[in-house]
């Protein structure tokens, strides 16, 4: 028999929730290092320009991306540089680094890694020297299942350089009460298509930030049982329709016009995200079977 005693409440969701971070947030992890031109360091679960192309055409491109020893804490931090094109005629690099893929046709960032929370804000610390006419941005994307933004937030660094590990902090604007599936972040060493080359961006120590406020739309408290495959709630929270979701943001059952304050639910062991939908709004919460 599986059980869970799992009882939630507003500060209680505030405290497991702050445990899903970016990955390799603080850049200690690289997967390719190298000492010279023309590719890139490569940290761990980002992606950039220079790694995104056919070796060929970044053999002929400089690095927009290095491992720096130049660090807010630990061992290292991530240094981008926006640079020259291969072929004059073409738009200067931007040195960007994304948590999704970049479509070197396009130019867009796709894709990102799964994501099912909603937090209030991205902090982290940075270091950045813009050319002229040009400044680093941080963005913070949360995707829904159709690829809608659900969230965003953006940082935009003076257009004068910042010499010093300088903290920023980016509220993230929910446009809907959806539950996300897709998580991007973007770091960029120049301002989009108007990049100049020279422009370099330091990162280092990004978190996400989950306040009480923010996290669930609704001020009620809810109490949340499963065991003998039934998940049970507290009778007066009304809730009208229940959908479980798996970490990796795919929807496992969703169940709607409900009558009890109960419901038939198989899962087997791992740690879920609950979303109940009230007559006031919505709350998700993570569920431990075991």
């Amino acid at each position: 028999m599986k059980n869970v005693i799992f009882l939630t409440n507003l500060i209680l969701s505030c405290v497991v929730f702050n445990a899903q971070q970016l990955p390799n947030a603080s850049f200690e992890n690289w997967d390719i290092i190298t000492d010279s031109s023309p590719h890139d360091d490569m940290a761990t679960s980002w992606n950039t320009v220079n790694s995104s192309l056919d070796p060929f055409t970044a053999g002929t491109l400089s690095p927009t991306c290095y491992r720096s020893s130049d660090m807010h804490s630990g061992a290292y931090s991530i240094n981008l540089k926006s640079v020259s094109p291969p072929i004059p005629s073409f738009p200067v690099v931007n040195g960007i680094a994304t948590s999704g893929s970049i479509n070197t046709s396009t130019y867009e960032v796709e894709g990102g890694v799964s994501y099912v929370l909603r937090p209030d804000s991205l902090i982290g610390w940075y270091k950045s020297s813009p050319q002229t006419g040009d400044l680093s941005t941080i963005e913070f994307v949360l995707k829904g299942s159709l690829n809608d933004t659900i969230g965003w937030g953006r940082f935009e660094s003076p257009t004068t350089p910042v010499s010093v590990w300088t903290r920023f902090s980016v509220p993230i604007e929910y446009w809907s009460s959806d539950i996300p599936v897709l998580a991007i972040c973007l770091l960029s060493a120049s301002d989009g298509f108007n990049a100049v080359a020279g422009s370099e961006l330091w990162v280092d120590d990004l978190e996400l930030i989950f306040n009480v406020i923010g996290i669930n739309e609704i001020e009620e408290e809810l109490n949340l049982y499963y065991s003998n495959q039934q998940l049970t709630w507290n009778k007066n929270a009304h809730v009208k329709e229940v959908s479980v979701f798996n970490l990796s943001g795919q929807l496992m059952c969703s169940f709607d016009d409900l009558t009890e304050n109960t419901t038939e639910l198989t899962l087997q062991e791992g740690v879920y995200i609950v979303k109940l939908t009230t007559l006031n709004g919505e709350i998700s919460n993570k569920l431990s079977v075991w």
